[in-house]
């Protein structure tokens, strides 16, 4: 048979559990939060590193002769 002081025992601890657990998970909120903003850290570190710049002046990059001479181009045929 149950009595009213194991009802009220089985309560107190279930409250207990429950007060532990999200404490608990608090802690572990901002111990895998930290984690998490140590990793970006150092993946961003590591982007930049491999990164390659912009070319703010390409400058010449294909030394060739532009010109062609008119043997090449297409006849210009006027009706």
């Amino acid at each position: 048979m149950r009595s009213k002081e194991n009802l009220y025992l089985k309560s107190l601890l279930e409250n207990t559990f429950r007060e532990q657990f999200k404490e608990d998970r608090e802690v572990y909120k901002v111990r895998v939060k930290n984690q998490i903003l140590r990793t970006q850290k150092e993946n961003q570190r590591t982007y930049n590193i491999k990164r390659v710049g912009s070319d703010d002046d390409p400058g010449v990059t294909w030394i060739v002769p532009r010109s062609t001479c008119a043997e090449y181009m297409k006849p210009w045929i006027v009706d």
